[in-house]
């Protein structure tokens, strides 16, 4: 997010984002309008999750941009 142009001036925020996101295995798919995919993927590395490129038994989370917009 820091590279990106967000800065998290809140340092319980960003150890949030560490805790909910540490040893999660994410998946990223589409396009995403402001980040691209090596942005999205250095973030949620450096919040301690591991990003694959295909969803198994092993996903925790799946990062679908067109289920994101249908909900904005």
């Amino acid at each position: 997010l820091i590279n990106v142009g967000i800065n998290i001036k809140y340092p319980e925020l960003k150890q949030t984002f560490n805790d909910e996101l540490s040893n999660k295995t994410i998946v990223i798919t589409g396009d995403f309008e402001h980040f691209s995919r090596t942005q999205l993927t250095n973030k949620l590395e450096s919040f301690g999750a591991k990003v694959t490129s295909s969803v198994s038994k092993k996903t925790d989370l799946v990062l679908d941009k067109d289920k994101i917009n249908k909900q904005l």
